[in-house]
């Protein structure tokens, strides 16, 4: 293939699958996402040999821009690849964030993202993967091809009436699946009741979920649990791998029978629901581990559905960005359509989101007419890199040639090694590489880096951010969970830790239920103070959190 250019990364990293078609079979697809300004999926026709676009064949699919040319592109599509040209176009084209100045070649499976003027299309291998090919829109749910055909298996197991087990990475939208779960199963009628385990207090667990009666410990008073506010309908538990196994037993006996025992009741009492459970991988590695019941799994760990993440539903991408940007009250530019989909996004919708929002403050306080991709952090959806590590820079102790003796080569690696998982931290959770060292001791550091080797940017991310999560909660925990005095010790701002918080997904008062709180007040004899500790959360928090309740 002399004179073309291979595609081997068609969008960053690029890990997408696609459906197992023989490519001699696979029909490619051109399929318009963004153009006159908004997001939409238009699917225009490639046929075998050379296919040429300009501003006619575009108007004729309705995609009207004055940007393109009468010649703009073309794309050959041959037995074994498609290879894209630009036509001597007057502004361009645009491939995978590049301006294409000789032929590309797009790989069997692959996928380009092509911007000619102010619309964005993507070229696919398979078309297949896009079909249906509108995405559903409502109330901010987006919906795309991939995650339908998921959805209507777990539609169908509802209406079953078996329960359901969902994996996928985080915020790929496991609640929204569980939801939908609810909607569709013979029970739909009765609460939906969201339970995120890994933010049950271990000292309150079997109380939360099992309820309790009056005089069963001092102070206590009778409350229902998790299970029986889940009676009629649908309990899901999120981040069920993180369950306490002091909980585990009871919820195994409970789900068997159909039967609570509350703390201190002599009897039993009856509950009927679904259960839908999640975690961000399968429960297997628990079981090996000696972390969840191997009979527990065995209850709820199937079937099993997997979400696809967001890199693998690049048709819903224009359609999320353009809705968070217009509710931050800026359109979004082309230019942040295109960065968007050339990012590989590791945390996902949820992820996407946050940073698309970002980027839309940041346009408003600026008067920018639309929110353009310079408003995009640069850390934004890239995943932690962990793999062969750039050399630190030479200290000036280093780089003096009268130093009193050179560092040891165990030490400069050391500091190396160190140095690689400060600068990845710093990356996934979006603060200063000075606020890693204070947030991470050096011991842990080290571990961090004896476990990374080897583990693929995903694997790393969670990872970094589980330490995070453990090593902030612990400074929490001795600060009283005042987060002005963790703010200062890490030397960042008070803005900064509420981010850093909402990532690590860590307990806050805004995000605690009303109940739970009440609760957890009762458990305490109606001491605040002691209620908020329980809850991991600041006793002035907590008292605003009431008071805003009120």
């Amino acid at each position: 293939m002399s004179g073309s250019t291979a595609c081997n990364q068609t969008v960053e990293e690029q890990d997408d699958r696609g459906p197992d078609v023989p490519a001699a079979d696979a029909t490619p697809g051109l399929l318009v996402v963004f153009c006159s300004g908004a997001p939409t999926l238009i699917p225009v026709p490639i046929a075998r040999g050379r296919n040429e676009f300009g501003r006619a064949e575009l108007a004729a699919h309705n995609v009207e821009d004055p940007r393109a040319s009468r010649r703009h592109f073309a794309i050959e599509w041959s037995a074994d690849a498609l290879r894209i040209h630009d036509l001597g176009s007057t502004n361009g084209l645009f491939v995978n964030g590049a301006r294409l100045s000789e032929p590309l070649t797009v790989p069997s499976g692959g996928i380009a993202v092509l911007r000619l003027g102010r619309t964005i299309l993507l070229l696919a291998a398979e078309r297949a993967r896009f079909e249906p090919l509108r995405p559903i829109v409502n109330d901010g749910l987006v919906v795309g091809s991939a995650l339908r055909a998921v959805h209507q298996r777990i539609a169908a197991l509802a209406r079953a009436g078996q329960g359901v087990f969902l994996t996928g990475e985080s915020g790929v939208g496991k609640e929204v699946a569980a939801k939908l779960y609810h909607r569709a199963s013979p029970r739909s009628s009765g609460p939906f009741v969201a339970v995120n385990c890994a933010a049950v207090p271990k000292e309150l667990a079997e109380r939360l979920f099992f309820g309790s009666t009056k005089g069963a410990y001092s102070d206590a008073v009778a409350a229902p649990g998790y299970l029986q506010a889940a009676h009629g309908g649908t309990l899901f538990l999120d981040e069920v791998a993180d369950l306490d196994l002091s909980v585990q037993a009871k919820l195994l006996r409970a789900l068997d029978t159909r039967e609570v025992l509350p703390l201190g009741a002599t009897r039993t009492e009856r509950v009927d629901l679904a259960l839908c459970a999640a975690t961000l991988c399968g429960l297997r590695d628990a079981v090996s581990a000696g972390s969840f019941r191997e009979d527990l799994y065995y209850r709820i760990g199937r079937p099993e559905v997997w979400l696809p993440p967001l890199r693998e539903r690049p048709e819903e991408i224009a359609f999320f960005v353009d809705r968070v940007s217009r509710q931050g009250g800026v359109p979004p530019a082309v230019s942040l359509i295109e960065a968007c989909l050339l990012r590989r996004w590791p945390g996902n919708v949820r992820e996407l989101c946050a940073e698309v929002r970002s980027a839309a403050t940041l346009a408003l306080t600026s008067s920018a007419a639309e929110v353009s991709s310079e408003c995009l952090d640069e850390h934004a959806g890239r995943p932690v890199r962990t793999a062969n590590p750039a050399p630190p820079a030479p200290t000036a102790r280093s780089a003096d040639p009268k130093s009193e003796r050179p560092a040891s080569p165990a030490v400069t690696a050391e500091s190396s090694e160190l140095d690689t998982v400060v600068r990845s931290a710093s990356v996934a959770l979006g603060i200063a590489q000075k606020t890693v060292r204070k947030l991470l001791p050096r011991e842990q550091l080290q571990a961090l880096y004896e476990r990374l080797v080897g583990q693929d940017p995903d694997a790393s991310l969670t990872l970094l951010r589980r330490a995070a999560a453990e090593s902030l909660l612990g400074m929490m925990e001795d600060a009283a969970y005042s987060q002005s005095i963790v703010a200062t010790s890490l030397g960042t701002s008070r803005t900064t830790l509420l981010k850093l918080t909402a990532l690590l997904d860590l307990p806050r008062a805004s995000a605690l239920d009303p109940e739970v709180i009440e609760r957890a007040i009762a458990e305490a004899g109606g001491d605040e103070d002691a209620a908020a500790h329980a809850l991991k959360i600041s006793p002035t928090a907590l008292k605003k959190r009431r008071a805003s309740r009120d």
